[in-house]
């Protein structure tokens, strides 16, 4: 990974299943351990995800091997070097690089449904 990329660090959100017998079932999301990353923000644009163009904030890029799909989110908690708490929804498929995984993200704000 990019040695710029020494001050920031995310946790991977895991989206994990409602329970059946819930009447009314929402998505929840399973953090897991920090890891490094690197934020990057990219002023909105769109990207093609699936059929449609959504908006997009910024890129985030993890070690390559992280395990992480289009359903997870990213919270961001630390922005070079000062502790942040940003959770970012996932646009489209992650795709790899050379030693990293990228990620198209769109902060999410409040109860963000994406």
């Amino acid at each position: 990974m990019h040695n710029g990329a020494k001050n920031d660090r995310c946790k991977i959100l895991t989206k994990t299943s409602p329970s059946s017998t819930d009447p009314e079932p929402t998505s929840s999301f399973s953090a897991g351990s920090e890891i490094r990353c690197r934020f990057s923000r990219t002023g909105t644009r769109e990207v093609v995800d699936g059929t449609a163009a959504s908006p997009v904030d910024c890129e985030i890029r993890v070690p390559a091997g992280t395990t992480v799909t289009a359903s997870d989110r990213v919270r961001l908690t630390k922005r070079n070097g000062a502790t942040v708490s940003e959770d970012y929804a996932i646009v489209g498929e992650p795709w790899a690089l050379k030693g990293e995984i990228a990620l198209n993200c769109q902060l999410l704000i409040g109860n963000s449904a994406r």
